[in-house]
């Protein structure tokens, strides 16, 4: 959507009251709906997703929280940014310490007040955000060992055998 009518690929939406959503969009912005009308549009809220590439880039997510708009960057960016939630102006940045660079865009936002918000990755981590600390509450996917139901019976379970599958982490 723009005052013209051009398309965009919005990828997530929050709700900021009756009639009101705010919206992520895969060239990096921040829409706010009332009713089917844009009335602000924040524009590199986020890094968008390159061109022709996956949809990994831009507002991957947003939450409401209080008077705080909470959003997500994908590949590239990987931030929480947070938002006045009547005007989108820019409060700040929290850079997440991903474990593995460049992977891990913010999938999923919650919080229960605006100084205590959990943070989840595309690759599985977890970050709590209070009072500006981050703090990792779980590493993530990565290359594991998955032992079978039936893994111990008659076998060594030390045995490299077919018992024991590495499941890799495997993108959308």
């Amino acid at each position: 959507v723009s005052p013209h009518g051009k398309m965009q690929t919005f990828l997530c939406v929050a709700f900021a009251g009756v009639g009101t959503s705010i919206v992520g969009a895969r060239a990096g912005s921040l829409y706010v709906f009332i009713g089917y009308s844009a009335k602000l549009v924040k524009k590199g809220a986020h890094q968008p997703a390159p061109k022709g590439g996956p949809m990994s880039g831009g507002v991957q997510s947003v939450t409401v929280v209080g008077d705080l708009v909470a959003s997500g960057g994908g590949l590239g960016d990987g931030s929480l940014k947070l938002w006045a939630k009547n005007n989108l102006q820019h409060l700040g940045t929290v850079m997440l310490p991903h474990t593995l660079p460049d992977l891990g865009s913010v999938r999923s936002i919650y919080g229960d007040s605006e100084a205590h918000i959990l943070v989840g990755t595309k690759l599985g981590e977890i970050f709590e955000v209070e009072g500006g600390a981050v703090k990792q509450l779980v590493s993530g996917h990565g290359r594991v060992k998955v032992r079978t139901a039936d893994a111990g019976k008659g076998s060594n379970a030390d045995d490299d055998d077919d018992d024991d599958v590495n499941d890799d982490y495997d993108d959308d």
